[in-house]
């Protein structure tokens, strides 16, 4: 990562004072290693997909099962079974998947056609419908089961466009972001030693935003530029 005014102030320093909070409200607060430590690599993990790097999937598929533990901890079942099964899976895939699409070190990002995303929008909506009236009935004991299994479905969403390279994945990551942060200030709320949950979804939250207009930024003219001067073909708006 090149080291520049731009990215001291708007990478490096933000990264580092949530670190400092992070590690100090764990101490304060006694928080196990294992809760603090993916927060932690999470910092990382969201730099690089700012950037588009594939490493991100990689280092962030492996951090999925360390949040594993926390989500069971924490009686969130949705999220449990979503980054186990699901989430950390797709990461991996990606990672080998943007091997083979990589331009230069970042993947060729590309953009959904609007009947794509009426489609998908619809599919959230009637996932997360059915998630919460029938697993929700049988997993009784989760906590925040709304909110729970509505990222759990947006989850799903979000890793499988962004194995394809679609920027429009980092604009659902967002609403993914705001409600679990949500969820996470009323857990916390009840149990403050979770704090750093709260503090690295506000994190989320800004480089999920900052990895938005990066990866529009790069769809999808200059992914086909890119492609073109290659001698590669890109195919715009397909899965």
């Amino acid at each position: 990562m090149k080291l520049n005014k731009k990215g001291l102030w708007l990478d490096y320093i933000p990264t580092a004072a949530v670190a400092v909070l992070i590690i100090t409200f764990a101490i304060l607060r006694e928080q196990s290693f294992i809760k603090t430590l993916p927060t932690l690599v999470t910092l990382i993990v969201q730099l690089l997909l700012v950037r588009a790097n594939r490493s991100a999937f990689l280092i962030g598929g492996i951090n999925t099962l360390l949040y594993g533990v926390s989500f069971y901890c924490e009686a969130l079942y949705f999220s449990l079974f979503k980054a186990i099964a699901i989430t950390a899976p797709i990461q991996f895939f990606s990672y080998f998947r943007w091997k083979k699409k990589s331009v230069d070190g970042t993947h060729c990002i590309r953009v959904l056609s609007m009947p794509m995303r009426i489609t998908i929008a619809l599919g959230i909506v009637v996932s997360w419908l059915l998630c919460f009236k029938l697993l929700g009935a049988v997993i009784s004991s989760g906590r925040f089961i709304e909110a729970d299994s509505l990222v759990f479905v947006i989850g799903v969403a979000v890793p499988i466009l962004s194995a394809f390279g679609y920027a429009d994945s980092q604009y659902l990551n967002i609403a993914a972001c705001i409600i679990s942060l949500v969820m996470w200030i009323a857990i916390t709320i009840e149990e403050p030693e979770n704090i750093n949950f709260v503090l690295i979804s506000v994190y989320n939250l800004f480089r999920v935003c900052e990895a938005a207009v990066t990866w529009t930024r790069l769809s999808p003219k200059k992914a086909e530029q890119n492609f073109e001067y290659k001698g590669e073909s890109y195919e715009k708006n397909s899965i």
